[in-house]
């Protein structure tokens, strides 16, 4: 899986910013290859940014346990007492959360479709859909800037779904409850809690993978070069805002 750490393909100059940038995933479900994959992700989002000459933002990253060992965490007995995940982080460390201008959450990631039809399991041959969740109270803003970022991707490597939810699924779900600008990346392969001796390393697909690293760090440029008032949706965005 060495080929998923790679630089994305276009560089693009960062504009003026403040505060910081949170990027985070979930990771401890040892079958799923697809939740290790996000945490690649975050690898190659974070590899883009350190090499960034002219990042504005902090970009802070978070790989928490995850909302799997929920209950183990948060009980005294067999865990800390205090809350799992990402919002036992943005517990942890107000003084991080009280910076931050965006966010960007990452799970199951690179994950090819597979099917149980007429009592076969196989590949179709198409990548699993993917679900992008924005912050609700901006979610106007966040569409208009997530539009520009599909543009020369390969639309036979993603199934990308916009899903406008009423509640905060997944561990982007307390940073979108929060109201930070941001999205949520929620892989849904039909295979996530299939019981299989081998693993699902057979089902992941790096052309879906590399098709959801450049989308995620296409935006992740446009929250270091927007303002705060840009993502919030209180001031225009220009197309030389974007990438022009």
């Amino acid at each position: 899986m060495t080929d998923l750490i790679f630089d994305p393909p276009w560089y693009l100059p960062l504009g003026i910013a403040a505060l910081g940038i949170y990027l985070f995933v979930h990771g401890n479900r040892r079958q799923l290859a697809q939740v290790r994959a996000a945490g690649l992700g975050v690898l190659a989002l974070a590899t883009h940014a350190a090499k960034s000459k002219d990042r504005r933002r902090t970009l802070v990253c978070s790989l928490p346990t995850g909302h799997y060992a929920m209950g183990a965490v948060r009980d005294p007995v067999t865990g800390s007492g205090k809350a799992a995940g990402t919002r036992g982080v943005m517990e942890a460390h107000p003084e991080i959360m009280a910076k931050t201008v965006a966010h960007l959450a990452m799970e199951q990631m690179g994950a090819s479709d597979w099917r149980d039809e007429n009592g076969r399991w196989h590949a179709t041959g198409l990548p699993s859909p993917d679900y992008w969740l924005p912050t609700s109270t901006v979610q106007d803003r966040m569409i208009e800037l997530f539009f520009p970022c599909t543009v020369g991707e390969d639309p036979r490597s993603s199934r990308s779904l916009i899903s406008l939810e009423t509640f905060p699924p997944g561990e982007g779900g307390s940073t979108r409850q929060a109201g930070i600008p941001g999205w949520g990346l929620m892989g849904m392969p039909h295979f996530f809690f299939r019981a299989d001796p081998k693993g699902v390393i057979d089902k992941f697909d790096p052309k879906v993978m590399k098709t959801e690293v450049d989308i995620l760090t296409k935006l992740m440029v446009l929250f270091d070069r927007l303002t705060p008032d840009q993502l919030r949706g209180r001031a225009p965005v220009s197309q030389a805002d974007l990438f022009g």
